[in-house]
Order: C-alpha cells, then structure tokens, then sequence
C-alpha cells in the first residue's frame, strides 16, 4: 500500500511541475570563450570580441557590467570580483577595458558579438598579472546599495605586462 501510495504521490509532483515548467520561462545564453589571455605592453591596444547566443524561446536582455577580479589565495583559487573602481590587490583591469554598456536584447536562437577593447595606460601600467570580467546581466546594474537577484555570466579577461 505504501508504494501505491508513494507512486501517486511521486506522479502528482511530477505532472505539477510538468504543468509549472513552460511558466517558468528558463533563460539560456551561450558565450564564447570564456576567457581571453593576452601578453601586452605599456601603451598597446587589443580589440576583440565576445560571442553571444541566446538559446532560450523568449526574448533575452543582458546588461554588460565591468568588475576586477582576483582570486582568494586559497587553495580553491576561486574567483573574488569587486567593482571597476576598486583596486587592491594591484591587479585591476577593469578601468582599461572599453565596452558598451547599453543592454543588448536577443531576440530567439539570435547570434551577436559584443565588440570590446583593452587599452593599456603607457605610463601606468605595473608589470605582472591584471584581471578583469565583462559580466552579462539579466538585470540592470544596482546602484546604492540595492538589493537584487540576477544571473550573471562572466567572461574573464587575463593580460600579462
């Protein structure tokens, strides 16, 4: 009786969440690379691009945003983003990076680049490692501390001076 009763109850969640999923409206954007990795010199200019795929049936607006990014220092080496501005590590890139930041809608199984640049400072730029990250955001960017949920995507940006 327990199995009968556990077979009903496993067949009415699953023709629930049959019934809830074409309202869910799953988004899916596909990137490429993921990462780009240049070697550059005090005063030089890389222009590139990033791909972009929207997968989903619906309509997909994403918003660019620049952070830096280092990693932890622990053995994980995850990745610790913070704003464009902020440099504390001395590895920020996000000040050299020019993108467009409007939003950029997909329409369905749409394709699009989003052109970007690096520009390295002639006089600024301190040998070593420099990272930064073009995220695409499902929402605008917060201002003042508000409080959202987003999906982002991230394309890293590694330069060596």
């Amino acid at each position: 009786m327990k199995k009968i009763l556990a077979k009903i109850a496993g067949s009415a969640a699953l023709s629930f969440v049959a019934l809830l999923v074409p309202f869910i409206g799953a988004k899916a954007l596909t990137i490429s690379p993921p990462t780009f990795d240049y070697s550059l010199n005090p005063g030089d200019t890389v222009l590139d691009v990033i791909k972009m795929y929207n997968e989903s049936p619906e309509p997909l607006t994403v918003y660019p945003i620049l952070q830096n990014f280092t990693s932890n220092k622990e053995e994980g080496g995850e990745p610790q983003f913070y704003a464009a501005d902020q440099n504390p590590d001395g590895t920020a890139l996000a000040s050299w990076i020019t993108v467009d930041q409007k939003p950029i809608t997909l329409a369905p199984a749409q394709r699009a680049n989003l052109s970007f640049a690096v520009n390295v400072p002639k006089d600024k730029a301190q040998p070593g490692g420099h990272y930064g990250v073009i995220l695409l955001s499902t929402t605008p960017p917060q201002e003042g501390g508000k409080i959202g949920i987003a999906s982002q995507l991230g394309v890293l940006i590694l330069v060596r001076i």
